[in-house]
């Protein structure tokens, strides 16, 4: 099917023939080589047989005729003989190369013992806390000289979310390896404490569940593919493929449970094979999980179910991600970086403050000096999942924005683009809180660096669509049950779900379609997300003039009061709250009309657009007051989506119930 959507069957077609015109010249060569050694030894033999007859008919001695007869008939029947010779020769030297493959197995040295001594056997419900702990642990395979994982000691705490990633050969599957005993590690690797090279194989390996990039299922019944053993009930095997989705499938099949499941899982598909895996390590239930690029292969959706399931149903355990791509790890509490078997750095520091991403500042390894112009820190920024804007790719706009600033001096440098994220320039800095836009100073800055950015002339799409059609694609994701995809953690209180779910989102939309237009605000390219998180005060005061506007994963053209309005009702919200639902909104902390007219006066100062004069001011700070209702009902809808569709536990509901 693939070969013909791209209408390649004439090049298959060409390399078949290709292939089987090499095969078809080496049988032939094989066929004329044989016929010329039979031909040689014929020629050797006839050769044997003339110079006998020549010897009888020569000889100074008589030969009586019997003994000549005799000779000549001896003569002729060695050339069959010599030719089953050759040829059992020929095939005896090829028989034997088996014989050393069957020697060389019987010299491979054997495994571990795999059940435990009474001594050292670990209790039932052991690990309990899935700690494992690497001390001082290498690798090499076959006796070789050669170490492919060098001195590993780093410690993954119980409940830990790791991700692992590095360049190809920099050995991550040799880290599995190491972990599963398939070939012994030098060192110490302890889990919970217990030296698992103490242990038998079968305690070790049946206490850490796997997720292969390669699914593996066998011929047999979908039971024996599930629990291999006989230790669960039908009711627990229909709840595991209840979990993944997979309840549906085995009720069609023939036999359900007991319908079979073809070699190498071939009536299933890959995604859907992935998924018996998955219900699998369900049903283990073991403390330590390890993914090996488990959704490498399968779609987006089935993706998504995978990811939300382990980080529902494994949320406590300790969770081993071996990485290709980097939005696999994009959940990880931390990201080990392997090169040439060592580890280069552990632990990499999480920023905080990426609602739609994941921040992590990266650094060169100590001891490593940074080339030319290369920096010493850099910020990797991965993708999660997208913001819904209409009309442009958020990812490629937000990049190209980034750009833009950069060469502006606006933003911080942009040093490459990859399919998961992008490079950008780490910049020493803390946010601003929202108790600190009360300081006029700092507001100041904002409104000059926000003037700027309503100047930008930036090449997507100037249709204001993305207030109101953000807010309806919004309505139409949540019209759905909110609470049956979502982690259980953002819903701590039912009561506030409940309310969250069910106010009326589309009466007050319809209300602000009627009422926002009477503002006139002005359609400019606007940054969508003006929150005190996203203003980066710099360590440095003579970078950026000392502070700086982030993060435009929203940024698109738009109202202009949207800006003005997130920005003004940001000055209510404490985050700083320990009860649920962990954020207090104080009204009165609204800015006054004095402070909103000293706002746009520093606004109006670096606008070229507008005049100063308390005319405008006016305009302004009516823009403001009309569009800070919209940004409360425009940010509630947005979290109560991010409750479905986010990969990150950012618990959003709280923020609507605050």
């Amino acid at each position: 099917t693939s070969i013909r959507a791209f209408g390649a069957q004439h090049m298959f077609e060409r390399q078949f023939e290709v292939h089987q015109n090499d095969n078809t010249s080496t049988f032939f060569l094989f066929v004329c080589t044989a016929r010329a050694l039979g031909v040689l030894v014929d020629t050797i033999c006839m050769v044997y047989v003339s110079a006998v007859i020549t010897y009888i008919m020569t000889s100074s001695d008589p030969i009586l005729g019997g003994n000549a007869g005799l000779l000549l008939t001896s003569a002729l029947s060695l050339t069959g003989m010599v030719q089953i010779c050759v040829r059992l020769s020929a095939d005896t030297e090829s028989y034997m190369t088996a014989v050393e493959r069957v020697l060389e197995y019987t010299a491979i040295k054997p495994e571990a013992e795999l059940e435990s001594t009474p001594d050292p056997k670990p209790p039932k419900n052991w690990p309990q806390m899935g700690e494992i702990v690497f001390k001082d642990m290498s690798l090499q395979y076959n006796e070789s000289s050669h170490k492919v994982l060098k001195n590993i000691n780093v410690c993954l705490k119980g409940e830990e979310k790791v991700g692992v990633v590095g360049r190809t050969g920099a050995g991550k599957s040799s880290l599995i390896a190491a972990l599963f005993r398939l070939t012994e590690p030098l060192g110490q690797i302890l889990i919970d404490g217990l030296d698992i090279k103490t242990i038998g194989l079968h305690d070790l390996r049946s206490r850490i569940s796997i997720i292969p990039q390669e699914p593996v299922l066998f011929t047999g019944s979908v039971r024996k593919n599930l629990d291999p053993f006989g230790e669960h009930s039908d009711d627990e095997l229909w709840s595991a493929l209840s979990e993944v989705q997979l309840r549906d499938v085995v009720q069609s099949m023939p036999g359900q449970l007991d319908g079979q499941v073809t070699e190498g899982g071939s009536n299933l598909s890959v995604g859907q094979r992935q998924l018996v895996c998955l219900a699998r390590a369900i049903l283990r239930d073991n403390r330590i999980l390890v993914l090996d690029e488990a959704t490498a292969n399968v779609d987006h959706r089935t993706d998504a179910l995978i990811q939300t399931t382990i980080r529902q149903r494994f949320r406590y355990c300790t969770v081993i991600t071996i990485a290709h791509r980097l939005n696999t790890i994009i959940d990880s509490d931390k990201v080990m970086v392997l090169d040439a078997g060592q580890v280069v750095e552990y632990d990499i520091p999480h920023i905080f403050g990426g609602y739609i991403n994941q921040i992590y500042c990266c650094s060169l390894p100590k001891g490593r000096e940074p080339v030319a112009n290369e920096p010493r820190h850099v910020l990797l920024r991965l993708y999660g999942i997208g913001t819904t804007i209409p009309g442009d790719d958020y990812k490629v706009t937000d990049s190209l924005i980034t750009m833009l600033l950069s060469e502006r001096g606006l933003g911080p440098k942009l040093y490459g683009v990859f399919p998961g994220g992008r490079l950008e320039e780490f910049i020493p800095s803390r946010a601003l809180v929202p108790q600190e836009l009360e300081n006029r100073d700092y507001m100041n800055v904002i409104a000059k660096n926000i003037a700027q950015i309503h100047a930008l002339d930036v090449p997507i799409n100037k249709r204001p669509d993305y207030f109101f059609t953000s807010m309806e694609k919004w309505l139409q994701s949540i019209a759905t049950p909110v609470g049956a995809d979502s982690p259980a953690e953002q819903y701590p209180n039912p009561e506030s779900e409940r309310e969250v779910v069910g106010y009326d989102y589309r009466r007050e939309l319809q209300w602000l379609r009627r009422v926002l237009p009477e503002c006139g605000s002005p359609v400019v390219f606007a940054h969508n997300d003006l929150s005190p998180g996203n203003v980066l005060i710099c360590d440095d005061p003579l970078a950026y003039g000392g502070d700086l506007i982030i993060d435009f994963e929203f940024a698109a053209y738009n109202y202009r009061g949207f800006d003005f309005g997130t920005l003004f009702i940001e000055n209510q919200y404490d985050y700083t709250v320990a009860d649920y639902p962990y954020v207090r909104i104080n009204i009165d902390k609204y800015p006054t009309d004095e402070e909103k007219r000293h706002f746009f006066c520093h606004y109006i100062k670096h606008s070229p657009d507008l005049s100063a004069g308390k005319e405008t001011e006016d305009r302004l700070i009516r823009e403001a007051d009309y569009y800070s209702v919209g940004a409360h009902l425009f940010w509630a809808i947005w979290s109560v989506n991010r409750i479905r569709e986010s990969r990150l536990n950012m618990q959003f509901c709280n923020w609507v119930s605050g």
